[in-house]
């Protein structure tokens, strides 16, 4: 009588599927390791580094940068062309190019919105700047508190 071989090969597997799952030389290091601590310098380090407010912040400033600039160009001519009727014979061909005027000041009232657009994003960026420590600060504490519970 002749075995199979694939009932033998998944037995095998069954049996020595434990061995592989142990730690081995090459398994990674076991989870009771302490961090470092974490100064309060560090803390605030990352925080200015990290923190999603202030890189919003950030970028909203830097937006508001190039909304200055674009508020200050003049706006671009356009070229319309237009063909009526496709016979050869009848075929009208139409060709305009115009440069919209702006009147009434327009220009420079949006120059000015953007102005000041561009000092609220910066009064903004400097108010997350100076919350953030305030910030850091308590959730530095609030950890320091919850280990010394623990």
């Amino acid at each position: 009588m002749r075995l199979s071989p694939i009932p033998l090969l998944m037995a095998a597997a069954v049996f020595l599927s434990p061995a592989w799952s142990q730690a081995g030389p090459g398994a990674a290091a076991p989870a009771s390791r302490v961090a470092p601590a974490l100064t309060l310098e560090q803390a605030l380090a990352a925080a200015y580094e990290r923190s999603p407010l202030l890189a919003a912040a950030r970028n909203e400033a830097a937006a508001s940068e190039g909304q200055v600039t674009q508020a200050g160009v003049i706006p671009n001519p356009s070229l319309e062309v237009g063909i009526d009727d496709n016979r050869r014979s009848t075929r009208t061909t139409t060709t305009a190019l115009s440069m919209p005027v702006e009147l009434g000041g327009k220009r420079g009232a949006r120059i000015t919105a953007a102005g000041l657009a561009r000092e609220r994003a910066r009064r903004d960026l400097s108010r997350a700047r100076v919350h953030l420590p305030d910030a850091a600060n308590a959730a530095v504490f609030a950890v320091g508190a919850s280990q010394q519970k623990a």
